[in-house]
């Protein structure tokens, strides 16, 4: 437990310097120095804490993790923290192929999946997936939650 808390003070930091450093900046968010207005995401926080929310959703077994290709904190940090990871099936996951994924019939980005962890990157999102490519994370998020598998992300 005692290494948990660490890392989740040290989490807490860091949040703390990235609040000076936009108020320095200036800037909206620094999820994406191009945006003039935050992202307003307190809506998904309250539907994620939400009791009705999460018994809809269930519990399961596996994980997903996306991130948007312009993320300051993206592809690139997921990765390394992926890698970090201790889980038996790890480096089958690193070694497995990563596929065009498509939504629409347009290139959406890649999904890279071994068993219980499916990763996608999305093209033309940056933090906050679903403020930049609503209907591409709608897509994604629907397949997985419905349990269509990676397969229907590849279509």
């Amino acid at each position: 437990m005692r290494g948990r808390g660490i890392s989740w003070r040290r989490i807490n930091w860091k949040r703390l310097h990235l609040r000076k450093l936009r108020n320095v900046t200036g800037l909206a968010t620094l999820f994406d120095f191009t945006r003039n207005k935050s992202y307003g995401d307190d809506v998904v926080d309250k539907f994620l804490n939400n009791v009705e929310a999460k018994k809809a959703l269930g519990v399961k077994n596996e994980s997903l993790v996306f991130e948007g290709c312009s993320d300051v904190d993206g592809v690139v940090q997921v990765e390394a923290w992926v890698k970090m990871k201790k889980w038996e099936e790890i480096e089958d996951f690193l070694n497995a192929e990563r596929k065009i994924w498509k939504v629409n019939g347009e290139l959406a980005g890649y999904v890279q999946q071994w068993k219980s962890l499916t990763n996608v990157v999305v093209l033309g999102a940056r933090h906050l997936l679903p403020s930049d490519q609503l209907v591409t994370c709608q897509a994604m998020t629907e397949d997985w939650v419905l349990e269509k598998g990676t397969e229907q992300l590849l279509v």
